[in-house]
């Protein structure tokens, strides 16, 4: 082991983490158990007086305890009275590299002790404090003791359990101890999740009798649908038959007959094909209402033969059907061997011994069939304390080879050096982010940039949300142009009106926060980094207009560095590579893929899709751009996303209709990747298909509602006058404009009931009259309408109803539009929209505006 190389690979997914574990018994211990099978440092602090009480409990090798063992395998163990000073202070350092404390205390206790979860939050706040008790941190029983037969009692398990007309049985595991720490471990996955969004630890409270009414299933469900009380079942299942345990000649068997079809089979094979016919039977209702005699006939069938020739048989068949294994069993068996289900560990004096293995497989982590030792109780202590003391600790000599103890020490120190870079980086990112910020615009930070950039971007990964929002505020006030180098700059070249002045001026406006910008870009992965910054920029601007100056300057970079010189296209199908296909399904912003049946659907010989990249984002599209071949154009979205495949080939087609148009980086929000996006597309479609003479959009308008209900809020709409008149008959005494308004929330507008004539026109009248006032830039109209626009479209028509689903009618009542796309007059449409603020008007929406 290298300084260069000093830390072992990492085990699993948690690797990195470390874990202060102050529990005992069962729960806690079987949490922390899960954490150490993910890659997590577990230091179990136990007390110096025996340690955990496990470890006194039998079945014992020799003087260790194997329950304990089964539990604790790969953990290491520190003994510390919490009571007394010296080891407080050892504790308290601990925490300083904590990244989890789990306890399992009665509630309270830790409190008395001054380690409560309000104490710990203030002091440390990156901390994930999870406490698992019988009965969780409130609640009128909160403060009773609890063991496994007590919560299996009260949560309900214990009465569904065992055979009717017997006594509550209770489960044959400790499913309310191994419940709780399954469900505390998924908490604290979750909680640590999120603090890498936030920054922010959390407490993850979870009662073991909470744990076992949510894994109450079939059982609650039945009573909250019919109000009947469940009851044990012995072995079968109360909603699905055959689905229980029969007697062979030599010991027991289960089938699980799921489904009507496998019922069949199970009777054929069984050698009674009446038995599928009897009527009683004919579906799964009825043979759980007449289960007895159901189990009656195949006990009959079953019980002749063994359990063996039974499995075999039935397998064979398809029918889900085993032996009841005893523990011998499971150990011998093979699946289970191939699953690495049976490990080997080694007890604190040597001896070896088989435990449960982790059911989680990664395919990038080892899962390995020898697990670390069980810790003797204080045995790790010199290790525990070198991650929390600047000195090296006494190396007393153990059974171990000395190499092998003094490469555990440098792995444990240097992991003790990261966890403190990363507590560093929680309390102290923004003077970090900020001082790199300032080396990368000095003369040293010019040698050095692609460096100091990575460890910049690496820091604001890692910062919560609060903190990248603060150093973009940082950006906003400290990185900005100085205001009287401006004015200098600015008298000078009034004076002169010479080139160089007006360079000067030039560079006098631009903020430094710019060249920070462009430094950052020269990083491994700089351009992606920067895309994802915007989008945190754009959530912060809601809370904070003073960041406008800092988006202004990074979509002034992005927008020369996103040109449309810049990207690709490339045709989307079905070989196309999974990851891209399913960045298709997240990023359709416009009309939901629903599944991959849809997916390949919009795949299909009469559909075209194709995806724009950028070369600094090889891997991630651009744009979404999905296409249909049809004949004519489309009004109605549905009839073109639902359409059956055609049955005959896609080259009948005249028209190709762009249906959806999806941005997929939210950071390039506002970005315009140029105009004539669509140009290459379209270049593309005709020289495939010579057949397709028209190209057409039939796109949404998310802007027409909220734009018409401000105009009516204002009292600014006029109603078209033969709509007036209408309307002034259907209620002569009521304000047209208010009538009107009734309707447009009314069912009238869906279409499903009779609607007065006049609203469908005089809301097509409105639309017209809303697109045509688009502008070239951000301003009035709609973002769609611009972007077609700009880049050489003609409103062709409007479709009533295009979209009646609930995002259609809150968007534009409806209301859909066909951009039309002649290739003709793509650039004269494109130059006069850009340079004069013309809209390209179809014969039809004009007379739409006359009205």
């Amino acid at each position: 082991m290298t300084p260069s190389d000093p830390a072992s690979p990492p085990t699993g997914p948690l690797s990195g983490i470390i874990v202060v574990d102050l529990t005992r018994v069962l729960a806690g211990p079987y949490c922390s158990m899960v954490l150490a099978d993910l890659g997590a440092t577990v230091i179990k602090v136990e007390q110096p007086a025996g340690g955990d009480d496990r470890r006194a409990f039998g079945p014992f090798v020799g003087e260790e305890c194997a329950y304990f063992a089964s539990l604790n395998r790969g953990k290491q163990s520190i003994a510390l009275d919490l009571k007394s000073e010296a080891d407080r202070a050892i504790f308290e350092k601990l925490l300083t590299t904590a990244d989890v404390l789990i306890e399992n205390f009665r509630p309270g206790a830790m409190d008395r002790l001054g380690y409560g979860w309000a104490a710990l939050s203030e002091r440390y706040p990156g901390l994930i404090y999870a406490a698992v008790s019988g009965f969780g941190q409130d609640g009128p029983y909160a403060r009773r003791p609890a063991y496994d037969l007590i919560v299996q009692a009260m949560g309900g398990i214990m009465s569904v359990t065992g055979w009717p007309d017997t006594p509550p049985a209770r489960v044959g595991t400790s499913i309310g101890d191994i419940a709780a720490g399954l469900f505390t471990a998924i908490g604290i996955a979750a909680a640590l999740f999120s603090r890498r969004e936030v920054g922010k630890g959390m407490q993850v409270d979870v009662g073991m009798l909470d744990c076992q009414v949510a894994i109450l299933e079939n059982a609650l469900a039945r009573y909250a649908a019919s109000g009947e009380i469940p009851g044990p079942l012995g072995a079968r299942h109360p909603s699905i038959t055959p689905f229980e345990m029969f007697r062979a000649s030599d010991g027991y068997i289960v089938i699980a007959a799921g489904n009507d079809g496998i019922f069949k089979t199970l009777c054929r094979v069984l050698g009674d094909d009446d038995l599928a016919a009897d009527p009683r039977f004919s579906t799964n209702a009825l043979r759980t209402l007449n289960q007895p005699a159901l189990h009656e006939a195949i006990q009959r069938m079953v019980a002749p033969l063994p359990v063996a020739r039974w499995t075999a048989t039935l397998i064979d068949a398809g029918i889900p059907a085993a032996a009841i294994n005893s523990i011998h069993d499971i150990v011998a068996d093979p699946h289970i061997g191939h699953r690495n289900m049976i490990v080997q560990t080694t007890l604190a004096g040597g001896s070896p011994l088989k435990v449960a293995g982790n059911p989680i497989k990664f395919s990038a982590f080892p899962d390995p069939k020898i697990r670390p030792k069980v810790p003797a109780l204080d045995g790790d202590r010199q290790e525990i304390l070198s991650l929390v003391t600047d000195h090296a600790p006494d190396m007393p000599a153990r059974s171990e080879p000395l190499g092998r103890r003094l490469s555990q020490w440098i792995g444990l120190a240097v992991q003790r050096g990261r966890r403190l870079l990363g507590r560093a980086r929680e309390t102290g990112a923004i003077g970090a982010m900020t001082d790199l910020a300032t080396t990368l615009l000095s003369a040293r930070g010019e040698v050095s940039g692609a460096a100091l950039s990575a460890r910049l971007i690496d820091i604001y990964a890692d910062a919560g949300k609060e903190d990248r929002t603060r150093f973009f505020l940082v950006l906003a006030e400290r990185f900005g142009p100085s205001r009287a180098t401006i004015l200098d700059a600015a008298a000078r070249y009034e004076r002169t009106g010479t080139d160089d002045d007006l360079l000067a001026l030039a560079a006098a406006v631009e903020p430094p926060r710019q060249e920070l910008f462009r430094r950052i870009n020269t990083a491994p992965g700089g351009t992606a980094a920067l895309v994802g910054m915007r989008k945190d920029l754009l959530d912060g601007l809601r809370n904070e207009p003073g960041l406008r100056v800092v988006d202004a300057d990074l979509r002034h970079l992005l927008a020369s560095w996103f040109n449309r010189g810049f990207l690709r296209v490339e045709r989307i199908d079905w070989r196309t590579p999974a990851a891209v296909l399913e960045k298709l399904i997240s990023y359709e912003a416009v009309h939901e893929i629903r599944n991959w049946n849809d997916l390949r659907r919009r795949l299909a010989d009469d559909r075209r899709c194709y995806a724009f990249f950028h070369p600094s984002l090889p891997e991630e599209p651009l744009v979404f751009v999905e296409v249909a071949l049809v004949k004519g154009l489309a009004h109605a979205i549905r009839d073109l996303i639902d359409a059956p495949p055609p049955a005959g080939p896609a080259t009948k087609a005249d028209t190709a209709v762009f249906y959806s148009i999806s941005n997929c980086q939210k950071g390039l929000r506002q970005i315009s990747f140029g105009n004539l996006l669509l140009k290459q597309v379209i270049g593309d479609l005709a020289a495939e298909l010579p057949g397709v003479k028209t190209f057409a959009t039939l796109s949404p308008i998310p802007k027409f509602r909220a734009w018409l209900e401000d105009l009516l809020d204002r009292g600014a709409f006029a109603l078209p006058p033969r709509a007036e008149q209408a309307l002034r008959r259907l209620a002569p005494d009521a304000d047209p404009l208010a009538t009107f308004r009734t309707y447009l929330n009314d069912d009238a507008v869906l279409g499903l009931t009779p609607r007065p004539d006049c609203i469908e026109p005089a809301l097509l009248s409105a639309c017209a009259a809303f697109l045509a006032a688009t502008e070239a830039g951000p301003g009035t109209g709609d973002p769609v309408a611009r972007f077609h626009l700009a880049n050489g479209a003609v409103i062709r028509r409007l479709n009533w109803l295009g979209n009646p689903g609930p995002r259609g009618l809150r968007e534009s009542f409806g209301i859909m539009v066909n951009y039309l796309y002649d290739p003709d007059e793509i650039e004269r449409n494109h130059e006069r929209f850009v340079q004069d603020g013309a809209v390209a008007l179809a014969a039809d929406v004009e007379r739409l505006l006359k009205r």
